[in-house]
């Protein structure tokens, strides 16, 4: 079966990027930061197009954002207590979005005789969107007992199990449709490091925003917060499921 090419995928993935880091540096000036954003977004644009473009080290384009964003902070802002704070927030969203996004063209551009690399990525999509979807759905149906009122006073007990036990039937689903060649252990693991890690996601992008006193990251998507609030599992979920592959499947 032929799935989407990769071009596809780094297209879809620039929409997502700039979006996202519009709204991570929105948040970052609402809890009163001053970030070079203009810098920070072609910056994570050229991280990101170094996973696809292999003539365009990635390791040069990192030590180029460390020496120019650096460059900035030290010679424009005339406060030097602002300095770190400015520095820190235009390479958080580099590294935080660029870098994180990126492992989804790690991920499409895999070779193996017994995997499609799409069909991993769509794996991927099917096991975090079923743990978001039993998340909110088992939460808003049975939540009681919080987890992290400080962080996230939606976040429920009853939630997070939900959302594991989605994750295990998104990853039996996926498995049937786009990995048919994976093993049982990996069907039956995957879908708890995975809501381990989605939640570590989403419990970041809630910290960032809880301190900027915001409710959702944007409203590009209606009804459905802004594009970070979309993407804050899979950020982590990526790099993590690469890796996994990597070391224990391929």
């Amino acid at each position: 079966m032929k799935y989407l090419s990769p071009i596809y995928f780094l297209i879809m993935g620039l929409f997502w990027l700039i979006s996202g880091m519009l709204e991570f540096y929105y948040i970052g000036e609402k809890n009163g930061h001053k970030p070079f954003k203009i810098e920070g977004i072609i910056l994570s644009v050229l991280v990101f197009c170094s996973f696809y473009f292999k003539w365009l080290p990635l390791e040069l384009v990192l030590f180029l954002s460390i020496i120019l964003l650096s460059f900035l902070a030290l010679f424009t802002i005339k406060d030097l207590s602002k300095i770190m704070a400015s520095l820190a927030i235009s390479l958080a969203g580099v590294f935080y979005i660029g870098f994180l996004l990126g492992f989804q063209i790690n991920i499409r551009l895999l070779n193996s005789p017994n995997y499609s690399a799409a069909g991993l990525l769509f794996y991927l999509y099917m096991v975090v969107g079923f743990q978001d979807a039993g998340g909110y759905i088992s939460g808003s149906l049975f939540g009681r007992h919080k987890l992290f009122n400080i962080i996230s006073p939606k976040k429920t007990l009853e939630g997070t199990l939900g959302s594991f036990a989605f994750g295990l039937a998104g990853s039996f689903i996926g498995q049937a449709i786009f990995l048919p060649h994976l093993a049982l252990k990996h069907t039956l693991i995957l879908p708890f490091i995975l809501g381990g890690f989605g939640l570590l996601g989403d419990l970041c992008e809630s910290a960032l925003k809880r301190g900027g006193k915001i409710k959702d990251s944007g409203a590009i998507l209606p009804g459905h917060g802004g594009v970070l609030d979309r993407i804050d599992s899979i950020l982590f979920c990526s790099a993590i499921f690469y890796y996994y592959y990597i070391f224990f499947i391929s």
